[in-house]
Order: C-alpha cells, then structure tokens, then sequence
C-alpha cells in the first residue's frame, strides 16, 4: 500500500472539520460538532480546499483507497474485490462431475442405440418379410399360368403332354408358340425344379434360368381320370387320389404312388411321405389337375429366430432347422386341355 504525508491528510481532515487523522471532530468547533448548518469559507479558502480534496482523491487512488469518503468508508475489502472480479475467473467441473456426467451420457447413448437397431432389425426383417411373400406369389402367378396350358394343342398332331409328373419336378409340352402343331424348342417345353441355390428354375428345353429365388421347395401332386368318364378320380373315402410318379427316372411316365394315405382329404404330416402304391398305374395323359406347394424362404437368416417347423410339401417333408422365415402356398391348377 502507497504512503502519504501525514502533514497533508491533516490538513485535508482539518479542512473538513476533523482535528487530526484519527478522523475526531473538534470540540472547539460547534458548527462542525453541533450542528449540521454547512460553514460559509472565504474564495480563497474555498480554492485551496478544493485543491488540497484533489490532492487526497489522487492520494486514495495511489494507495488503494476508495476515491469517495462521503459514499465509501475505508479501503474495497477482499470479498468486494472477488465479487467485482469474478467474471474474470472460470469455473471448471471437479473429476466426480466427469465420472457422473461420463456414466449418465453412456447410459443415454447405450438406450438410443437399443432403439436404433431394434428399429433398424425391424425395418429390414418386414423388407425381408415382404420380399418373400412377393417371391412365392410371383412363382405361383407363372407355373400357374404355364401348367395350365400343358396339353395345349390345337392342331392335335403336336403330341403336347406331360411327359414328367414327380413330387418336385414337373415337365410338359404345349403349342404355344407358333400353333403350327410342333413343339417349338425354346418356348413350348417348360420344365420347373428347384436348384441347389434354392432357385426356382424354368428350363424351356434350350435355356435354364431362375424365375425367383429364395424358394426352399417346390412340390406337386396329380389328380387324374383314368377311367376317361369325365370326372377325377377318388378314394374309397371320397376324397381325390393326389398321386406322383415316384421315379421319374424309369420311363415308365406314370403316376404309381398317391400321398394321401389315410384318406382324410388332406396331405399332411400324418400321412406316409413314401405314399402308398395305386392299385393301377395311371399313363399321365391321364392327368387332369395338378396341386402344386410352393416354400419360400427369406433371404437372411435372423439370429434371434428359429424355425423347427416340418413343411409338407407333396411328398417331401422339408425341416427347417434355421433362422430364415418361411412362408408356404399352395394352389390347385385345372389342365383343362388335357381332356380335349
């Protein structure tokens, strides 16, 4: 702190009715003690009053003081200097804060990503979804479209027939082409099977290309008239005789064993997946409908899924056993040329 004479501070304080710089009135002085009627000075008293004030305000300054005795008392205490100083300071967070505002922001972020990939899961398992189903409709929509013209021949010399009829496999001839009764290869000899890449396959006797993938299986089943009296054959118990040639490999190109064999009216897992022999063998120009089952399958395998269904599709019993969703159709297609 600055030092100043205390000649002049006397002075000043004597000037403003103080006796010495212990700041006491003086008692000889009853218009500074007594009374509060301000004292009338000569000009020229007045000028050095003024000047010796500036001098002590120059002084305060100097040493710390407070400029203004009439508005502030004594010198700016510790706590007013901190309180007029601490915008210049900066708060900071203890390593506590950290570790709390750490943990609560981990949380936080651990729930938005929970959500996000539930959401995201979701929104890729109904495209999945979706695709599939739209897979299965398609390759309904053309075998259907195709089995229902096996036989189609107009001129009756093309010899358009089935000339396979296996649970998973099905090969026919048609005059579609040109009319002209030929079989026109590419275009009027249409094979369907199921690849090891899980593709259904067309082959039109010259080119073998995928219609859809994702197909798991594809099954089919015969209805026949073999007695040529105009109506589809049945069982003793009324129900119609879902047959298939069980080897499509022997030439013979007829149907030997049918798949409902406990006469419910249904193919199911109840029944013999070997069938059951017909009393007869039926030619399959005999053919007059053909039930077809169509698996399909999601493209990707969900890991929170599995799937232990037994499918039946005609005469295959197709077990699953994974994390892919599947969805099986089945539709019953008239060969209405076949009677012609």
């Amino acid at each position: 702190m600055g030092r100043f004479s205390p000649h002049i501070l006397r002075i000043a304080c004597s000037d403003r009715g103080y006796d010495r710089p212990s700041g006491r009135p003086r008692v000889s002085d009853p218009a500074t003690y007594c009374s509060s009627t301000p004292r009338i000075q000569p000009p020229a008293v007045a000028r050095w009053h003024t000047h010796l004030h500036g001098l002590a305000t120059k002084i305060r300054k100097i040493s710390g003081l407070s400029p203004d005795l009439d508005n502030q008392q004594g010198h700016l205490g510790v706590m007013e200097r901190a309180e007029r100083n601490k915008g210049n300071f900066r708060s900071g967070f203890s390593l506590v804060e950290l570790l709390v505002a750490m943990a609560i922001t981990g949380v936080v972020m651990a729930a938005v990503f929970k959500i996000y990939t539930t959401q995201q899961d979701s929104y890729v398992l109904q495209e999945q979804v979706a695709e599939m189903q739209q897979n299965g409709r398609t390759a309904k929509y053309v075998m259907t479209r195709e089995i229902r013209m096996a036989g189609y021949d107009p001129t009756g010399l093309a010899g358009a027939e089935f000339i396979s009829a296996g649970g998973n496999i099905i090969h026919f001839t048609m005059d579609i082409t040109d009319e002209d009764g030929t079989i026109t290869v590419p275009g009027d000899d249409i094979t369907y099977s199921v690849s090891a890449d899980k593709e259904l396959m067309r082959n039109d006797g010259a080119n073998n290309q995928p219609v859809v993938e994702n197909v798991e299986a594809v099954g089919f089943a015969y209805a026949f008239d073999a007695d040529d009296d105009g109506s589809i054959d049945t069982s003793a118990g009324g129900n119609i005789m879902w047959a298939i040639d069980s080897d499509v490999t022997d030439a013979d190109s007829r149907l030997d064993k049918y798949l409902d064999t406990n006469d419910d009216g249904i193919i199911s897992i109840d029944d013999d997946a070997a069938g059951a022999d017909l009393a007869t063998p039926v030619p399959l120009d005999k053919i007059r409908a053909v039930k077809m089952w169509i698996l399909a399958r999601t493209g990707r395998e969900d890991k929170a899924f599995a799937d232990s269904t037994t499918y039946v599709v005609a005469d295959q019993r197709v077990n699953a056993n994974d994390g892919s969703r599947h969805h099986l159709l089945t539709t019953t297609v008239k060969c209405r040329n076949m009677a012609l």
